[in-house]
């Protein structure tokens, strides 16, 4: 159900949550020994969670239900958080004055994001001087009867009185819907036993080579040519631009991000050709598809915990490890990796 904005009103975030910074932590400097509490990051992906970490002692994590806001990195990025939580620096936490529904949660969750995205920006307008102060959002407001408004004398919400209709939130978040994915593909994979994998250096595996923007003012706008930059979602793709014969990395690699906060030390597999900015590495193999592709990708980012903004692993790249399945004669197992990937459900959507 799309929804009609023009009759929404304008309403300060200050004024429906209590916003604060959240606990500055360094996830490099925490340990994992038996990790129970999720450590939220500047990242946009995987609703902001950057790994688990042990309880910390004398700190009580953030409790489930709170919102959480990235300051800085994949600005803006606000999610509802299901679990207790810990954050990086520069990311803010948001508890409700009154209790909220999760879909009303949702709901706002996704308009900050969308506000943020559009009126501020890192270097420039920073977020982080404005989200305990002058940031608005445009929410739905309770109307009466006589197709005005519900106006609170106390104007707790806003200057005008206006009231968030917290009912009409919740009614269009349960109005979403979406077709089922289906597969043709039996849910019949193969155990994994990594026990059995060997270790293999990354420049062992690939041919290595950076990516060769510098800076995407270089660029011309254009529809034929994705440009690929620090960034985990998306697959990378930060926006499309014309094609530059100089700048371009072939498709059908690894990319694997060496720089970025929140995104470092991430991997995607790319099928095109596309231009790359400096901050990433491309990784070339004969015996690349697809399938092993998305595979090594994913094996790849288990081991981004290692690195931080402050960690950049350009350098150390090359000698980086990774397990994977192996062949009796002790080298990579790339028909098994393919295999297994096409085995999965929906692998045939790929």
């Amino acid at each position: 159900m799309k929804a009609d904005t023009s009759t929404w009103k304008t309403f300060y975030l200050h004024r429906l949550f209590n916003a604060g910074m959240g606990n500055k932590f360094d996830m490099i400097a925490m340990t994992s020994a038996d990790p129970s509490v999720n450590f939220v990051t500047r990242t946009s992906d995987d609703n902001g969670i950057g790994g688990e970490v042990d309880p910390v002692e004398g700190v009580a994590p953030y409790p489930a239900g709170c919102l959480t806001l990235a300051l800085g990195g994949s600005l803006g990025s606000c999610f509802l958080q299901t679990a207790p939580f810990y954050t990086a620096q520069n990311v803010a936490v948001l508890q409700e004055k009154e209790p909220l529904s999760m879909e009303c949660k949702l709901f706002i969750a996704t308009i900050i994001q969308h506000e943020c995205k559009l009126r501020f920006q890192a270097f420039g307008r920073e977020l982080n001087a404005h989200y305990k102060t002058d940031l608005c959002i445009r929410l739905p407001a309770l109307g009466n009867n006589q197709r005005g408004y519900v106006i609170d004398a106390t104007h707790k919400y806003s200057d005008q009185g206006y009231i968030p209709d917290w009912l009409r939130m919740e009614d269009h978040m349960g109005s979403l819907h979406h077709l089922p994915v289906s597969t043709r593909v039996a849910s019949s994979s193969p155990c994994l036993d990594t026990n059995t994998w060997g270790t293999f250096r990354i420049g062992g595996l690939f041919s290595l080579e950076n990516g060769k923007s510098k800076n995407a003012s270089e660029l011309e706008d254009g529809e034929g040519t994705v440009y690929v930059g620090a960034k985990k979602n998306d697959n990378g793709i930060i926006k499309h631009v014309a094609a530059n014969p100089d700048l371009m990395s072939r498709g059908n690699c690894i990319v694997f991000i060496c720089n970025g906060q929140g995104s470092v030390g991430y991997a995607n597999y790319m099928d095109q050709d596309f231009i790359g900015t400096m901050d990433i590495v491309t990784g070339h193999s004969q015996h690349l598809n697809k399938y092993s592709g998305l595979f090594i990708a994913t094996v790849y980012c288990l081991e981004r915990r290692r690195y931080s903004f402050g960690r950049k692993m350009k350098t150390t790249l090359a000698d980086n490890t990774i397990k994977l399945p192996q062949t009796l004669a002790g080298e990579p197992d790339w028909t098994w990796m393919e295999g297994y990937m096409k085995s999965l459900p929906y692998s045939d959507r790929i």
